[in-house]
């Protein structure tokens, strides 16, 4: 007597256990092909990081980043910067609230030391021209910029001798301690410093004024 054996099935399908009775199930579909994986991009700003670490894109550059927009009419890419340049090279530009506090005053009968002023100056374009104001007067400074350095001197009329005006010197040194971008160029929005005002000895008729010095610190923001 021989054991009875059942045929083998199809590759790819599968048999009915032997204790079932009843039609076959329908063979499983083969599973469809899975698309490649693609590596993900770097991106754009690593791309940038990398330019700038071999010395290939310069600091304060404005470049474009792509976005997924570009792709699409009418949606252009997102503007992007690098690092911003340093303090130094900001722009005192525009006009400025200043902060100024008296820290020395020598022969004068209206000032003293802890003595406040608040008053606005005014720069040229370049930054080399200074319009400041103090005492109810006005005067024009010439600067000469060296890093986030800037000073200048000038002569003018502010102070008196029994109402008689009196060629006083101004001098002032100032320091950029922040800046941002206006568009697309580096601003100076904060500055700290010192301003000096000399007045010489001076007489009018019989009376006769000894001279004075002034200092005070002061602090610009831009407005």
């Amino acid at each position: 007597m021989t054991a009875t054996t059942l045929p083998r099935p199809p590759a790819g399908t599968l048999a009915p256990p032997a204790h079932t009775s009843g039609p076959s199930p329908p063979p499983l579909a083969p599973r469809p092909p899975q698309p490649p994986v693609t590596p993900r991009s770097a991106g754009p700003w690593r791309t940038i990081l990398a330019l700038l670490a071999a010395g290939a894109l310069a600091v304060g550059t404005i470049v474009w980043v792509a976005s997924r927009s570009d792709t699409e009419p009418g949606k252009p890419g997102r503007p992007a910067r690098t690092a911003p340049p340093p303090v130094s090279q900001a722009v005192l530009t525009g006009s400025y609230d200043v902060a100024m506090v008296t820290t020395s005053a020598k022969g004068w009968e209206s000032l003293s030391v802890g003595d406040k002023d608040e008053v606005t100056w005014s720069f040229s374009p370049n930054g080399t021209r200074l319009n400041g104001a103090m005492m109810g007067g006005t005067w024009v400074i010439v600067l000469d910029r060296a890093g986030a350095n800037t000073h200048g001197s000038t002569q003018t009329s502010l102070s008196s001798c029994q109402f008689t005006p009196v060629t006083d010197t101004l001098r002032v040194q100032l320091k950029v301690t922040a800046g941002h971008f206006v568009g697309e160029r580096w601003v100076a929005t904060r500055f700290t410093g010192t301003f000096r005002m000399y007045s010489p000895p001076a007489t009018a008729g019989l009376w006769s004024c000894p001279g004075s010095t002034l200092t005070a610190r002061i602090i610009g923001t831009r407005i």
